[in-house]
């Protein structure tokens, strides 16, 4: 039942999980919408109100007079909380607040007043204002209706502050209160520019932490800007209003989808697991007895239901049918495959008997150091190498590239190994041995492979080098402790391609001073590559050869391979990679 336990509880998990998310992201959702929608209510209803307030102050003909006078006498001024309900300061403004309408004096006229005249006037309209201020605040449940203006530098004067409880009286007339460009934005805009701008900004009070949302409108006479009304509501309260009615109105859609998620996994249960737990115990009786009659009667009622389950049900009966006649493939191919891996092995070890496998092989000559290594890229490879004496004093040669791979190449390998090295004891002319060759590989080229060969004999005692070159890549030397290519003055075609003329190959000549040295390779050194496909190169191969510590044959060879390696970055090896290395020590 582990199938049954293990899917239901994913499945489980998975509902879970999505039951969790869907519900968190409809209250989130809920909750946003909502607050959004207050929010822009709350804005609305705020800008009325500030605008309402701006409209009572320009509504009195002397208004520009009035700000100037506030601004400038707010101390002297005499404004007690209450006024209008204050008979005693009623009957010293009685003059303004019955006999004229404070609203029809002009600017021209209230600067005609005396002294006296002047304060009760401004006095007297600060307190209607006041009073409408307050209002407007309980009417529309604000937290707060201000009018102030900006003096520059970071303060600003107020002038009006709705309510008459003096300790929620933020700002009383004449207060000067730090403005805070970066805290209000809005604000800092309609100051600076003077502009009716209609957005609302959130503001946190930098005493108690408590966010308030707030809208401005300018106050504006003859083109210039007195001072700003600003009405807030405590958001702060607002949003804790709406998070508790989003809650209880998400709280019994949350139930609802839970009741949902519920029946849908009895459901998948009832309709999913339970096949898919039948089904698997037929498969692992097939997979103990091996019957798969059985197992297909077992399964044939699975094959009904016509659903997923049902054709899951038919896919598994073939595949029991298609794994006993795949098993008896399997079988057969093994035993093939095991006969051919023998033969493999048979021809690699073949091949590697073939070549020069013992170092130092020339323990008695100390006028030359030779070491060479063919590293295949399957299990049997198409480069090949040799180096064998011709007569006393001659030291023959040979790197050698196939085309292909496998055992043909192989096969095309050995012959021609087998072909140059017998020639060459015969002629000892490097030009005339590769012409002989090709006319024999051609002649039984029956797959049309071919053969890149360099082939150089060294004279020792005068250190003479005589080579041909049969389509094959450049030598390297080293003269003067610095290696560096030797640029080919004749280049032949690979052997096997086609009959040749006997000028075809040319023998080149050089002459080695002791301490010289020689490294030929075939292209799977330079054509090495790494994951992205980059080649090793023959620039990256002449560095290396040049940071090399020694010169000596077998650890220079070492380093190439080392630095090959450590470029491929464990990539998969393109080609056969074959190295030969030879110094020159001295003449005899």
């Amino acid at each position: 039942m582990k199938i049954k336990k293990s899917l239901l509880f994913a499945v489980g998990l998975l509902v879970a999980l999505v039951f969790i998310f869907s519900s968190l992201l409809v209250f989130v959702q809920s909750e946003a919408s909502y607050s959004e929608l207050i929010q822009e209510e709350l804005r609305k209803n705020t800008r009325m109100v500030t605008d309402l307030a701006c409209s009572e102050l320009v509504s009195y003909k002397s208004c520009a007079w009035l700000f100037r006078f506030w601004e400038h006498n707010y101390q002297d001024m005499d404004i007690p909380l209450g006024a209008v309900r204050d008979q005693d300061w009623i009957k010293r403004h009685e003059k303004f607040y019955y006999g004229k309408n404070a609203k029809e004096i002009s600017y021209e006229e209230a600067s005609s007043y005396s002294e006296a005249e002047q304060k009760e006037f401004a006095e007297l309209c600060y307190v209607l204002n006041a009073e409408y201020f307050d209002r407007l605040k309980r009417n529309f449940n604000m937290e707060a209706v201000t009018c102030s203006m900006y003096r520059g530098g970071e303060d600003a004067i107020a002038f009006f502050s709705a309510g008459e409880d003096k300790e929620r009286d933020n700002y009383p007339l004449g207060q000067l209160w730090p403005f805070h460009a970066e805290l209000h934005p809005v604000a800092n805009r309609i100051y600076t520019t003077g502009a009716n701008i209609s957005e609302a900004e959130h503001i946190s009070s930098t005493v108690n932490g408590v966010e308030y949302l707030s809208v401005y409108t300018p106050v504006v006479i003859d083109g210039r800007m007195l001072a700003a009304i600003n009405g807030s509501i405590l958001w702060s309260k607002v949003r804790s209003e709406i998070e508790t009615g989003t809650r209880k109105a998400t709280i019994p859609l949350i139930l609802i989808r839970l009741l949902a998620y519920l029946l849908l996994l009895y459901a998948f249960e009832i309709l999913v697991i339970r096949p898919l737990t039948a089904m698997q115990g037929s498969v692992r009786k097939y997979t103990s007895e091996k019957n798969s009659e059985a197992t297909r009667e077992e399964l044939s009622r699975f094959r009904k239901i016509h659903n997923e389950i049902g054709l899951l049900a038919s896919d598994v009966s073939d595949m029991v049918s298609e794994i006993d006649m795949y098993v008896e493939e399997v079988q057969r191919k093994a035993a093939e495959n095991e006969r051919i891996s023998t033969e493999l092995s048979l021809a690699a070890e073949i091949q590697a008997n073939a070549l020069p496998s013992e170092f130092p092989p020339f323990p008695d000559r100390k006028e030359f150091e030779i070491y060479a290594t063919m590293t295949p890229a399957s299990n049997v490879g198409g480069d090949f190498f040799d180096y064998f004496m011709v007569g006393e004093d001659k030291l023959a040669m040979v790197v050698a590239d196939t085309s292909g791979k496998g055992v043909s190449a192989a096969l095309f390998t050995m012959v021609s190994k087998t072909i140059i090295k017998t020639l060459m004891q015969t002629h000892a002319d490097p030009a005339k041995v590769l012409h002989a060759a090709n006319d024999f590989l051609f002649e039984n080229n029956e797959k049309c492979m071919f053969v890149t060969v360099w082939l150089g004999i060294l004279d020792i005692p005068s250190g003479k080098l005589t080579f041909a070159d049969a389509g094959h890549e450049r030598l390297l030397i080293m003269h003067g402790g610095e290696w560096s290519y030797l640029e080919k003055k004749y280049t032949g075609i690979p052997l096997a391609l086609m009959k040749q003329s006997a000028d075809e190959y040319v023998n080149e000549e050089l002459e080695l001073s002791p301490g010289d040295a020689l490294f030929q390779y075939t292209d799977g050194v330079t054509d090495a590559r790494d994951g992205g496909e980059k080649m090793f190169g023959e620039d990256r191969l002449l560095d290396s050869l040049n940071s090399a510590a020694s010169p000596e044959p077998a650890e220079l060879l070492e380093h190439i391979q080392n630095g090959i390696h450590e470029f491929v970055q464990g990539a998969p090896q393109f080609d056969d990679i074959t190295m030969l290395g030879m110094r020159y020590i001295k003449r005899r």
